[in-house]
């Protein structure tokens, strides 16, 4: 029988030991072998003394209470070639999380495979058979802080699972243990030196039952020690030792020892004094590849980072190959990571004194030594920057970012806290980083930030705003608004007696108000000086101020704070703050008190009776002008009407007929006589009132040279004249008092005169009462200083409104914008609007002979006179003759002719009254204006106040000529009426 042969046979006889054998037996023996054996190559090498051996991934299957002291993280991967072709695989991943109750609490999970390939032990017989283990584990270790940091507790929760051929069972399993260990001590020469101990209770659960017996788990009780001895950079030595006691089996003692180089080359090895199948002797070696011997190469090892590889194996005997183990593991080199802390801070009255803490940071090499580094600077950016630096560039980076920049402070301390004192208020910023003699680093974080801030109590005045509440009225005082300045204590603590200064600097482009008559004043100039006592962090104080100038434009306000520097401030460039302003217009906006927006312009003229009714040469036809009225009344019918009312008066009527126009007879004479006496009984005059006398031929007489002349001269020679008796001319004859009324609508016209600092974008004229509003729009100033101008309101716009509007009182006022968008407005004034009758002019004209400077009636005179007493009773009129002429004959002979007249005219008046009125003689002379001539050039008009003019003496016409040889006597009353008409 071969070797091979023999193995198989001993295999299978050591599984149906555990798991058949005994079944009938009242005391079974332990089954589940392959659970006495750890699957960590370094744990075997060093005959599995591993229960204080905290420094192991694997030494959680000898006691969980080491999973409390392992690394940051790690991942380790194993592979055991064992005795007869059995095999095991194993993987753990391990890693501190953050627990509610610690920031140490490690968790490991693994996952480890025993394998025995595919054996025949009956000749072919029956089919081949196999066998495997699969056991999955959860450790989780916990050091004992409130204790003792050198303490830590343990729990293994796993599950087993066993097959034999087509048998298979399971099992849950629990594990406990404790492992402590001393800080480190001092050994002289040899080094330092590190003792630890520990205590386990491994495999407790239900057995494993195959058919019908349960097979006990190989409960297992372990109490061990450690002790390491070395230099850093130099050998260390670790030696072990582990009493065992298994359920059914006998107790074991082991020990190892590991001998290494820098930590870079181990060799172990060990001694198992209870081995019975196997040598007693172990061993094997570790190699560590870390960023200090291969450099910082791909992800692995990586920068604080190494690679462990173990390797480990029994010698072979007789019966039994070598076995082979080996593993490989990733986990950092660097000091633990660590929290900050919030700072502790004691004030003083204008200093602080401020401790900065972090939490104990441990270098995961035993033999390692752990410093901090603190820095501490206002600006975060600059260590925002070291971190970026040492990203890139590890140690080497940071150390050259600290000599090129360096922080306001970068400490280096043996422990955990720092103390800052003479520390002014403000916001700092520090970090701190753990790191080793080999110069890997570790930066402690606060809620995930590698960058942590404190704030130390400090008052930070500043002035937040300045704004302007403009007046929104335009007055014409210097008074502009409230200038409101806003302090703010931006920092945390309460700011004590300090100043506030306000000035008023005004640019280069100003200009006085006009009410300023002294016209001097200071460009730059204190507003207010004031004590504040005090101002609570995140108090603000609004202070206000009436802001009154006489310069208008552009001020520069300047709000100060502290300027003597009674307060330790962080900031003091926000004590100051300047805002450019625009003061708001100033001026007057006003109209009349009253204004006649429609008013009836009345000019009375006392007009002539002609008596004398011309025909057109040969005919007796009455022409309609003395018919029909068109500007005036005609005379014919006016005859006719005072004939009616007056049935006791009589007229005589007298045709004549011109020997050079026409062909004369007496009874063309007649017949127009006849006509003219016809057409005064067809308006209702009685026959006997009239008197009709024999006709005449004219004389004949020498022709004008012009012949327009001659022929106005014959047609005024083709008349019939009509008289009547002295008593009865004043009554038939008198003048009739023609009215023309004018009626004239004007814009109520209201003045703006403002001074501004800004152009003007828009001017609203409103006017309104209780029931009615309007309004008119009007482009403002392009250019700043002035906006002067007349704003025309048409209330008749809206003739339906105008009625409402009229002769009730109304308010107004000037709205205008700005071009920053500012609205202003006047107070609201009163006005009035009314409609008026004015006469402002009343004319008497006396109609006069031809080529003559006597009235045709002496009535005229005592007429003139009787209007005297209303002249001297209104103060505002005044009087003046003027002279007229008709067209016929030269111009300068015309003019010549009128200036006689209205001469002699005026010299009569004053001659009548110095001697009738001597009381009077004064104030008429004080208001008869200068006599004057305009010969033909001014026919018998009217002139509207619009312009246009109504012609009443037609020159050519004859009863036109016949009214423009006159006299007038001009009753006027000055008016000054601002209009504007429709």
């Amino acid at each position: 029988m071969s070797k091979h042969d023999l193995r198989n046979y001993f295999f299978v006889f050591l599984l149906g030991i555990c798991l058949f054998a005994q079944a009938g037996y009242s005391q079974i023996r332990s089954g589940a072998a392959f659970l006495k054996m750890l699957p960590g190559p370094r744990q075997n090498s060093m005959a599995a003394s591993m229960t204080s051996a905290f420094d192991d991934p694997y030494a959680l299957f000898a006691n969980p209470g080491n999973t409390g002291f392992q690394r940051d993280w790690f991942y380790s991967g194993s592979y055991n070639k064992w005795i007869a072709d059995v095999f095991s695989a194993s993987v753990l991943v391990g890693k501190k999380i953050p627990m509610p109750w610690s920031r140490q609490t490690q968790f490991t999970v693994g996952l480890v495979y025993y394998g025995v390939p595919e054996f025949d032990s009956s000749d072919k017989q029956a089919p081949v058979a196999s066998a495997n283990d699969i056991l999955a584990v959860l450790s989780i270790g916990q050091p004992l802080s409130f204790l003792s940091k050198n303490i830590s507790i343990g729990t293994n929760i796993k599950y087993f699972q066993t097959k034999l051929y087509t048998y298979q069972t399971s099992s849950l399993i629990f594990d406990a243990g404790i492992t402590a260990k001393t800080n480190n001590f001092d050994l002289g020469p040899l080094g330092k030196g590190l003792l630890s101990a520990g205590v386990a209770l491994t495999q407790v659960g239900p057995g494993v039952t195959f058919l019908q017996s349960e097979t006990p788990l190989p409960q297992t009780f372990r109490f061990g020690g450690a002790l390491y001895v070395g230099h850093h950079k130099g050998i260390q030595l670790q030696l072990t030792g582990d009493y065992s006691m298994v359920q059914d089996e006998k107790n074991a003692l082991s020990t190892g020892a590991e001998i290494s180089f820098r930590r870079w080359f181990s060799i172990n090895g060990g001694y198992n004094f209870n081995s019975d199948l196997m040598n007693k002797v172990t061993f094997g070696m570790t190699i560590r590849l870390d960023d200090l011997n291969v450099g910082e190469v791909g992800p692995l090892p990586g920068r604080n980072h190494a690679v462990q590889l173990d390797f480990a194996s029994h010698d072979e005997d007789d019966f039994f190959s070598r076995t082979y183990r080996g593993s490989i593991t990733h986990y950092p080199i660097s000091p633990e990571g660590f929290r900050l802390k919030d700072p502790e801070i004691e004030e003083s009255n204008e200093k602080s004194t401020t401790r900065l803490s972090w939490g104990t940071s441990q270098d995961p090499d035993i033999f390692d030594d752990v410093r901090f580094q603190v820095f501490v600077d206002r600006d975060s950016t600059k260590l925002a920057h070291l971190l970026n630096q040492y990203h890139h560039g590890g140690h080497n980076g940071l150390s050259k970012a600290l000599m090129e920049d360096p922080p306001w402070k970068a400490d280096i301390v043996k422990k955990p806290g720092l103390y800052l004192s003479e520390l002014r208020g403000g916001n700092y910023y520090w970090m701190v980083a753990a790191f080793d003699l080999d110069q890997h680093y570790c930066f402690g974080k606060k809620k995930g930030q590698k960058i942590a801030r404190f704030n130390l109590p400090y008052a930070d005045v500043k002035i937040k705003d300045i704004e302007f509440d403009y007046s929104p009225l335009i007055k014409n005082d210097d008074y502009h608004g409230e200038l409101i300045v806003t302090l703010m204590n931006d920092g945390s603590k309460a700011a004590s007696n300090f100043n506030f200064v306000l000035i008023d600097s005004v640019g280069a482009n100003y200009k006085l108000l006009k009410s300023d008559k002294a016209g001097k004043t200071k460009r730059t100039r204190q507003l207010m000086y004031e004590i504040i006592d005090t101002l609570k962090p995140g108090e603000e104080k609004q202070i206000k101020l009436s802001w009154h100038t006489l310069m208008l434009g552009q001020h520069h306000v300047i709000a100060l704070t502290d300027t003597e520097m009674d307060i330790d401030e962080v900031d003091r460039a926000n004590n100051r703050l300047s805002k450019t302003f625009s003061t708001i217009p100033k001026g007057n906006f006003f109209t009349a008190d009253t204004n006649a927006v429609e008013f009836v312009s009345q000019v009375s003229i006392d007009m002539p009776i002609i008596t004398e009714v011309c025909f057109d040469k040969n005919s007796s036809v009455v022409k309609p002008e003395y018919l029909h009225k068109t500007t005036f009344d005609p005379p014919i019918a006016t005859i006719a009407e005072r004939l009616i009312q007056n049935r006791d008066l009589k007229i005589s009527v007298r045709g004549h007929s011109d020997p050079n126009s026409e062909k004369t007879s007496i009874s063309l004479a007649d017949r127009r006589a006849k006509a003219v006496k016809d057409s005064l009984i067809g308006f209702g005059v009685n026959f006997n009132q009239i008197k009709t006398l024999p006709g005449k031929v004219l004389k004949r007489r020498r022709a004008p040279h012009d012949i327009r002349d001659a022929n106005w001269l014959y047609e005024e020679r083709r008349f019939v004249e009509v008289t009547a008796n002295a008593n009865a001319q004043k009554t038939l004859f008198a003048p009739i008092r023609h009215i023309d009324k004018e009626e004239v609508r004007q814009a109520v016209v209201f003045d703006a005169d403002l001074q501004t600092a800004l152009p003007l974008t828009m001017a609203i004229v409103r006017t309104f009462n209780s029931t009615l509003r309007d309004s008119v729009v009007v482009a403002g100033n392009s250019s700043p200083n002035q906006f002067t101008r007349e704003i025309a309101w048409n209330p008749r716009e809206n003739l339906v409104l105008f009625k409402k509007w009229l002769n009730n009182s109304i308010n107004y006022n000037l709205e205008v914008v700005d071009k920053e968008g500012r609205i202003f407005k006047t107070t609201d004034q009163r006005t009035s609007i009314t409609k008026t009758v004015i006469h402002r002019e009343h004319r008497l004209a006396f109609p006069l002979k031809f080529a003559d400077t006597d009235p045709v009636y002496d009535f005229y005179w005592s007429r003139l006179f009787g209007q005297m007493t209303d002249l001297l009773e209104d103060p505002s009129k005044r009087f003046s003759f003027g002279g007229f002429a008709c067209a016929i004959g030269s111009s300068d002979i015309n003019q010549k002719l009128s200036t006689r007249r209205a001469n002699r005219f005026h010299n009569e008046m004053i001659k009548f009254v110095r001697i009738k009125h001597p009381e009077y003689f004064g104030e008429v002379k004080r208001k008869l204006d200068t006599a004057k001539g305009f010969g033909e050039s001014k026919p018998l008009i009217i002139r509207h106040l619009n312009g246009k003019e109504v012609l009443i003496g037609n020159n050519e016409q004859a009863l036109g000529r016949k009214l423009n040889r006159r006299i007038e006597i001009i009753f006027s009353i000055p008016v000054n009426v601002r209009h504007r008409l429709n």
